[in-house]
């Protein structure tokens, strides 16, 4: 037999062993989860890119689109509470790796809409169109082809219905009134072919839906799940890796966005039709493929994750504790575990339904009793109000604003704003590490973060430059926005906004309002040499322009635009990094201030509310803002009214910054009452791991001292017993 020596040396190498395997299997879980919880987190901002495409697809008026993009806060709000309440009871990761599940079957959803409902084309043949306008097809792709150096031959009627849709899909007009005319009846047909359809948005806002419901198990079950199982003094680094993951979602899911945009929606783009075109349908259905396709894999491998001999409760884990010995009579160290089931849960048994139900109440009563948590929570909607609807209509801002195109403000937000943000979540972690801020020193390092945020969106309210937007604007103001060419046979009612200027930088609304006839084109429509640089646009001999008679979008731009620019992402990006900061602390003093077993309902709470009063209705709020500075309104398809075309830039300026920061001000009156309370508050005590890790080397309370416990609860059965204990002479475990 083996000597005892040996024995001890044996069980204690076995133990070693086991040791290392569950720390190979908590690593191999956090690496799944932290890759579901990116994937997630991809998926869920790519909407906001999809959306115009999905308008033009499937011709859902800007109101139904407004209410589709919500979809997914309808079904979070009356989910998020019971999920995180019943979730935060059983094995999270079967519950975070179910709702990853349904935002893949919910991104495969949206993307069969593209398959499912077919966009049909319009296309007008000659017998819709006049002799005269016939002629006049033939003598523009006449001009055209001779002009490029190509003979001209008569052409076959396809061909020539062919040049009609080229003629029509220019995202300019010039002074031409046959096919200026021609261009309203490819407008109407297209609206008569297209009708508004509820099938697709049915289908995109079930899908939106079932997106909804899953995204509520990510947060509200992972925060708690990752604090069981990593030491407080290290949660701050492992909240920022996790934050920070949330914030590179965005920044991939727009720059993904922008390159899968370039490809039309059916890989087989109109002669003609360019990304830059107003009429460009981009490759919006494919995005949630590939996302429902990467997230469904992962999600699997964690809902089927081993879960042996992890379903430990706290009351188990003390009562093992207080009955393990060693061969010398001492208390076992606790094995290492990997605690996917709340080891803070009470166990309640089997209870009936309506017992599940005075239980829960009891714990949301219990939640609005604490004052810290009631504050944080208050504090974070007014916050979320702000930046939600802010963020959503950013890029739109921006392109107004500065003249920028769409392409370089994705990669401003994307690598300054976003970045910036997430850099500073990983400074608030290593000043939280750094200087152990607790309790009220957390609370006031929250405060000043939201001060100097709101500060710096009170100084971008002056950083606005003068741009042709602007200019056109107040040219409407004066001319009631009928833009009146100085030819009055160009036809140009209908003519699309394409702003030029001229050498001395008059603007105007298009090249049909400027004048210039297709014969003074500096280009061909029809061919364009793709390994060219792109050029700006001219058009020549323009009789509406001043000086060479010639006009250009590059005769429009600012230099100051480019500096006042680059102020405005500075700005940005440094009240994006105090931001930042601020997460971190601000979510631990939410987790902190409700009891351990609390903390999965506490972060379901948190998410309801933010969303019903904040998540769900800034969006709307914001564009309201931005409907308060429309001066025109365009009008479609009858009596449809389309979006927004020229602002008030000054006006939406300093309305917006204002009222964000503004919002931002009255928050800090809720940082204000968490300072007050927080006094005593621990955010990275080890001492409740090194409890539940070890037992103490002395009797916390000796000479029969009685003990006095956080937040005045009653102590479980395990606690009753060892406090019984204490009058043995036995070590007591707290």
């Amino acid at each position: 037999s083996l000597s005892p020596s040996l024995h001890r040396t044996t069980t204690v190498r076995g133990g070693k062993q086991a040791t290392m395997d569950v720390a190979t299997k908590i690593k191999w879980f956090f690496f799944v989860f932290g890759l579901v919880y990116f994937l997630e987190s991809i998926g869920g901002f790519y909407m906001t890119s999809a959306v115009v495409f999905i308008e033009k697809q499937f011709n859902i008026p800007s109101r139904l689109s407004g209410t589709m993009v919500s979809a997914g806060d309808f079904a979070y709000i009356p989910v998020i509470i019971f999920t995180s309440y019943f979730g935060g009871r059983g094995n999270r990761a079967k519950w975070i790796g179910a709702g990853c599940i349904l935002i893949s079957i919910a991104n495969f959803l949206i993307s069969s809409s593209n398959f499912l409902f077919p966009r049909t084309s319009y296309e007008q043949n000659l017998q819709s169109v006049s002799a005269e306008l016939s002629a006049r097809v033939d003598q523009i792709v006449s001009s055209e082809f001779n002009s490029s150096g190509v003979s001209f031959v008569p052409r076959d009627t396809v061909s020539r219905e062919i040049d009609l849709k080229v003629l029509t899909a220019l995202p300019y007009a010039f002074c031409d009134r046959e096919i200026n005319g021609l261009r309203v009846g490819q407008s109407q047909g297209e609206c008569a072919a297209n009708p508004p359809s509820l099938g697709p948005f049915l289908m995109i806002f079930g899908g939106l839906l079932i997106l909804g419901v899953g995204r509520t198990m990510p947060f509200s079950l992972g925060l708690p799940l990752m604090d069981d199982n990593v030491k407080k003094s290290n949660l701050p680094v492992y909240f920022a890796i996790m934050f920070f993951a949330k914030v590179l979602g965005p920044v991939v899911g727009l720059l993904i966005g922008g390159q899968l945009n370039k490809i039309f929606y059916n890989f087989n783009p109109p002669q003609g039709l360019t990304p830059k075109d107003p009429m460009w349908i981009g490759c919006w259905w494919l995005g949630f493929l590939i996302f429902g396709f990467l997230l469904f894999f992962p999600s699997v491998a964690l809902y089927f994750f081993p879960s042996d001999s992890i379903s430990a409760t706290k009351d188990d884990v003390e009562r093992e504790k207080l009955n393990a010995k060693n061969e010398d009579g001492s208390p076992k160290k606790e094995p290492l575990r990997l605690n996917l089931y709340d080891k803070h849960k009470k166990d309640h048994g089997h209870l009936s339904a309506g017992e599940e139900f005075k239980a829960f109440l009891s714990t949301m009563w219990e939640l609005f009793r604490v004052p810290i948590y009631m504050g944080s929570v208050f504090g974070r909607i007014l916050d979320v109000l702000a930046f939600k609807g802010f963020f959503v209509f950013l890029s739109k801002y921006l392109q107004l604003q500065f003249d920028m195109p769409q392409h370089k403000i994705q990669q401003y937000v994307a690598l300054v704003g976003i970045v910036g943000f997430a850099c500073g979540v990983a400074g608030g972690s290593f000043t939280m590490r750094k200087f152990r801020l607790e309790g009220r020193k957390a609370a006031a390092w929250v405060a000043l973060c939201s001060l100097c945020a709101a500060l710096l969106s009170f100084a971008n309210a002056n950083v606005g430059c003068k741009n042709v937007i602007g200019e056109i604007g107040q040219q409407g103001l004066r001319t009631n926005f009928t833009f009146n060419s100085c030819d009055t046979s160009c036809g140009c009612g209908e003519a699309p906004l394409y702003p030029v200027c001229d050498s001395e930088g008059n603007a105007f609304y298009s090249p049909c309002h400027a004048g210039c006839p297709l014969e003074g084109k500096m280009f061909n429509v029809y061919y364009t040499d793709d390994s060219a640089p792109a050029a700006p646009l001219s058009f020549s001999d323009c009789s509406c322009a001043a000086g060479d008679g010639v006009v250009s979008r590059d005769n429009c731009h600012n230099p100051d635009c480019d500096t006042k620019f680059s102020i405005f992402f500075a700005f940005q990006a440094i009240g994006a990094f105090f931001g930042g900061m601020a997460v971190v602390p601000g979510m631990l003093i939410i987790l902190r201030s409700v009891k351990p077993e609390h903390r999965s309902v506490s972060l379901g709470f948190n998410g309801f509310v933010v969303s019903l009063f904040a998540t769900l209705p800034s969006p709307v709020f914001w564009g309201k803002i931005y409907d308060m500075s429309c001066l025109h309104w365009p009008q479609f398809c009858g009596d449809r009214t389309g979006a927004c075309q020229l602002y008030d830039l000054d006006e939406l300026r300093i309305r917006t910054h204002v009222i964000y920061g503004s919002i931002r001000i009255v928050s800090l009156l809720s940082d204000m009452w968490v300072i007050y309370w927080a006094k005593g508050l621990k955010l990275m005590d080890d001492n409740e791991s090194k409890d539940e890790d070890s037992v103490d080397e002395k009797p916390a309370i000796e000479d029969g001292e009685k003990i006095v416990r956080k937040h005045s609860r009653k102590p479980t059965l395990p606690e009753a017993e060892i406090i019984a204990l204490e009058d043995q002479g036995h070590n007591r475990t707290l």
